[in-house]
């Protein structure tokens, strides 16, 4: 049975990666697959919009079981 959740989450795979690590060790299980949340920044060209910016937001969500 799940008795606590949380996300876990980085800027990158790679932080991501440590963060899930560092919860691992604290008890935690992750659960489920990775999520990507994509941000772009979109200028409006003569011809066609130019993505200006674009970040990235990787989480898993991780779990403490009974």
């Amino acid at each position: 049975m799940v008795t606590d959740y949380f996300v876990c989450y980085g800027a990158s795979t790679e932080d991501l990666r440590k963060n899930v690590l560092i919860a691992i060790e604290k008890g935690w299980q992750p659960l489920g697959g990775v999520s990507v949340a994509v941000n772009i920044m979109w200028t409006r060209g003569e011809m066609r919009n130019i993505a200006e910016e674009t970040t990235e937001l990787y989480c898993q969500a991780v779990v403490k079981q009974a």
